[in-house]
């Protein structure tokens, strides 16, 4: 298996005029690294740099006198001493430090918090002076590179604070942390007086700063390094290995094992008690970490290496494409602060038998490069460096083996500066306007793209057209002139004999990159506001191309956020998505705005989400795409999953239908200082028409028995109405239960016709797979159906990490406290191997124990605890204890297609 290139490897020089760092808890690889650009103590830049071997990174001069700030990302980032990190951290370290550790974060916080001490050397001293005296330690030894003095007792008892405070509750005050430290230096003082080693000293700190003396489990002898490195086929079972040998604990703690494994998916591997077990899926090379667990702290890894090969051959570099690629590279003429728009085909780039996902990555800050449906390499935003030999990486998965990959580099030149930064390209701009630049047809309000390019004194733009509602025009004519007078462009309209009638100028762009666009200045007839324009025109469209079904993570969308409600800004986000009715919502469609991050109150009477959001944006607008669409809009404000988010819920009624675009506009409350926000969705799931219909050969196939003990088993939804899993057998024209044979059936198309005595129920079958079956009966109740007592022990399979973790799943149950039916339809974002985002609202805590899989609730509300009935195609029916079935599956369109097709059914 071959792992591909990675930011930092062949092909990339290091730019000139930097200076090196090294972040620490053990060394933090795959860290990202940000800055401080407005001394704030909150790191707002774009990414600077990502961490290499032994915590290293390169960050240009031009930070030097500023606040530095480490991300350490679960399941990416590794601590190279304590193996993969688990969740997410940031430390930071005043200006002029070369070491980031969570001693230097200590340092930070202290002059964020305090109006004293007023310098770093007082605020490191208040550190130092917290550390027990008898351990005889200086700032020197604290506030450099500790690490590397693994076998010095006063660098252990350094590093073991400092993994203490790494694994703290972040939501600790600098006065607890201190206290912490203080509490824990003399607890390794203890150790050391009593002539025993910190090696594996690990003290524990809890919630309210209080330290818990512990000793981490160690490895034993013969098990430190990678002997067990070994080989073998995708498709072959892992031998099964027996690790509670691999450690000892001197607490005498009882241990459980787990296993975390890099890159995270294909190689299947878990631990089972005490035994690793798995059979790979994909071919590769995977970094496995096995650690031990003793109740309070994690020991550190025992690490080897999984070869996993396949006769599937991995995909195989076209060195003439990847030379005719590099080629057009060197055309480029990318500069720093000059936005890039380009594309080209890299179809022929890998060949091999399997069909390839080619994706693309870049280290070259403020650029952009992803990879479309068509296979083209798109090169977009704006670089913030400059250099020669920079890379682009470019990855091609087959699907079996782990993603090959090639290097290409790209030059970077310096800044121009003989022009204004809003001239010489194209500027995209999002408004919400009456025009539609036809006179036959109705004005009214609708979400457009607008594109203006000034060059040369000249100002030009397109011709408002219906295709401008989801795209943004590249045929542009003149309209006007300008002037520019020093930060302004003073701009004279063709259409007005007035005058100069708008001055425009850049406020903010920090924030380009990433997507958020140009925040520009406005004066126009005497009035000031902020409006937002795109200088990449597929950032742009990207918010005008929303649909109902575009894929998590690329409806989120960052902006400029005021901080603290004020005019200097830092990064906000908002995700938008559509789609059914689910859980407290009411109508036809549902359409969501997810802001995080939002500024703090300036007030206490901000401090509900309705009013913190309305001091962003005044007013929530959904306007349609067809002036006779006769649509009625709620909203709701709800709060999100933490106290700086806020959902804005709205709830759609009327005429609705498949292809509909609908415009969703947020004015803003403070227009000289807040753009409005404004996308266009489109509606392209018809509901029912998701799933195809039942025929009627179908149903009998599943339902229809070989002979009177050919049993179908059938239950409830509704908790109500659940009692028990009934078995019934349909065999020669009747249908009994247990012995009682008192009903005769029929199948007519889909559906069910028992006739019992006079009486005639029709259920009608939504859903029929090898295993399980889904039927509405008359009173809109749904009854899962199977061909196995899926509430059985014998029949549950359990639920395992790897089934869940980094997943999404999607979950269809009757949410009712009554008979009557109340179709409710969630998603389960498994975001880490302990938290799960529910229906993007809010994160809660999960875990498996003994194959049962529980969601942690709020207090007030119930956990939701489930088994697994390991049900065929892509729908597993999960029970709950008492047995009552409910709905999850992988696949969104098949979970939305039973969810719909039972709310709707007459």
């Amino acid at each position: 298996g071959k792992m591909g290139f990675r930011p930092g490897g062949g092909g990339t020089t290091t730019p000139p005029e930097t200076f090196a760092i090294t972040a620490l808890d053990g060394y933090l690889k795959n860290a990202e690294v940000r800055v401080d650009t407005n001394n704030d103590n909150a790191c707002e830049s774009t990414l600077i740099a990502n961490t290499g071997d032994k915590g290293s990174a390169q960050i240009p001069v031009e930070y030097q006198n500023n606040t530095l700030c480490i991300t350490a990302l679960p399941g990416i980032t590794v601590d190279e001493s304590r193996g993969v990190v688990t969740k997410n951290v940031e430390l930071k370290a005043p200006a002029g430090e070369r070491v980031v550790s969570p001693m230097t974060d200590l340092v930070v916080a202290q002059l964020k918090a305090n109006p004293t001490p007023e310098d770093i050397v007082a605020a490191k001293d208040i550190v130092v002076s917290k550390f027990d005296s008898e351990l005889g330690l200086t700032a020197d030894d604290i506030f450099t590179d500790y690490v590397a003095n693994a076998n010095n007792p006063k660098a252990q008892a350094i590093n073991a604070i400092g993994e203490a405070l790494f694994d703290a509750d972040k939501n600790l005050t600098v006065e607890q942390k201190l206290g912490a430290v203080e509490q824990a230096s003399g607890q390794a003082q203890e150790v050391i007086t009593n002539n025993g080693s910190l090696e594996n000293f690990a003290p524990v700190i809890g919630n309210e700063g209080s330290v818990t003396p512990n000793q981490r489990p160690s490895i034993t002898v013969g098990h430190e390094s990678g002997e067990l490195n070994r080989t073998i086929e995708v498709g072959q079972a892992f031998t099964e290995v027996d690790v509670a040998g691999w450690f000892a604990d001197s607490d005498n703690d009882p241990l459980t094992y787990s296993v975390e494994v890099l890159p995270a998916s294909g190689s299947s591997l878990t631990i089972t008690g005490s035994t690793i077990q798995g059979t790979p899926e994909k071919a590769g090379n995977y970094e496995v970490y096995v650690y031990a667990y003793d109740g309070k702290t994690r020991s550190y890894p025992v690490k080897f290496v999984l070869e996993v090969t396949a006769e599937n051959a991995e995909p195989q570099l076209n060195e003439q494409a990847a030379g005719e690629i590099q080629s057009f590279l060197n055309g480029l003429q990318l500069t720093q602060g000059q936005t890039e728009d380009t594309t080209i085909s890299i179809a022929d780039l890998f060949t091999d038998d399997d069909p390839l996902k080619l994706t693309a990555e870049t280290d070259i800050t403020g650029l952009t490069v992803s990879v479309d449906e068509n296979q083209m390499l798109v090169i977009g935003g704006t670089p913030s460096v400059s250099g020669k030999d920079l890379s682009i990486f470019v990855y091609a998965n087959d699907g079996v083996n782990q993603q090959a990959g090639t290097v290409f580099s790209l030059d970077v030149a310096e800044a121009v500066q003989d022009q204004h930064p809003l001239e010489g390209k194209p500027l995209y701009r999002l408004t919400d306007g009456n025009d539609d630049g036809d006179a036959s047809t109705a004005d009214f309000t609708q979400v457009w793209c607008d594109t203006f390019l000034f060059e040369g004194g000249d100002v030009l733009s397109n011709t408002r057209t219906i295709a401008n509602r989801t795209s943004c025009s590249e045929q542009l004519e003149s309209v006007g002139s300008y002037a520019v007078d020093g930060s302004k462009l003073n701009i004279t309209w063709d259409s007005n004999g007035d005058g100069v009638i708008t001055n425009m100028s850049l406020i903010d762009q920090s924030l380009a990159a990433n997507g958020a666009g140009l925040l520009l200045e406005h004066t126009e007839d005497g009035k000031t506001r902020a409006e937002l324009y795109f200088a990449n025109k597929a950032h742009a469209e990207q918010r005008i191309q929303l649909t109902s079904d575009t894929p998590e993570g690329q409806g989120d969308f960052g902006f400029y956020q005021p901080k603290a409600l004020r005019s200097n800004y830092q990064p906000g986000k908002v995700s938008v998505s559509m789609g059914l009715p689910v859980q407290n919502d009411e109508g036809d469609l549902d359409i969501d705005l997810y802001f995080d991050s939002l500024p703090a109150a300036d007030n206490p009477t901000q401090a509900n989400c309705e009013s913190r959001i309305k001091a962003l944006y005044s007013s929530f607008e959904i306007v349609s795409s067809e002036a006779s669409d006769n649509i009625g809009v709620t909203k709701q404000f709800f709060p999100g999953d933490n106290n700086t988010s806020c959902v804005v819920d709205y709830d759609i009624t009327g005429s609705t239908h498949d292809g509909q675009v609908f415009g969703v506009i947020a004015k803003s409350a403070r227009s000289e200082v807040i753009s409005d926000l404004l996308f266009n969705i489109e509606w392209n799931h018809p509901g029912s028409g998701l799933l195809p219909e039942v025929t009627e050969a179908e149903l009998q196939d599943f339902l229809e028995g070989s002979s009177r003990n050919d049993y179908r088993y059938q239950g409830s939804l509704n908790s109500v109405r659940f009692d028990s899993v009934e078995a019934t057998v349909f065999f020669e024209g009747q249908a009994c239960m247990g012995d009682v044979c008192d009903a005769d059936y029929t199948f007519e198309g889909d559906e069910l016709v028992l006739q019992i005595g006079a009486d005639t129920e029709r259920d009608q079958f939504i859903y029929t797979s090898a295993e399980v079956a889904f039927a509405v009966t008359g009173s809109k109740d749904l009854i899962a159906w199977g061909k196995k007592d899926y509430s059985a022990a014998e029949n549950q399979t359990g639920w395992t990490s790897e089934q869940l973790t980094g997943k999404t799943w999607f979950y269809v149950d009757d949410d009712s406290t009554s008979t009557a039916a109340a179709p409710m339809f969630a998603s389960f974002h498994f975001v880490s191997d302990t938290q799960v985002k529910v229906s993007e609202t809010k994160t809660l805590p999960w875990s498996i124990t003994n194959g049962v899989l529980t969601i942690d609730f709020p207090e007030g509300g119930s956990d939701l605890v489930l088994n697994r009935y390991n049900a065929s195609g892509d729908v597993v029916l999960a029970t709950e204890a008492n047995g009552k079935p409910l709905i999850m599956s992988e696949n969104e369109n098949l979970a939305r297609g039973i969810f719909s097709k039972w709310k709707n059914k007459d």
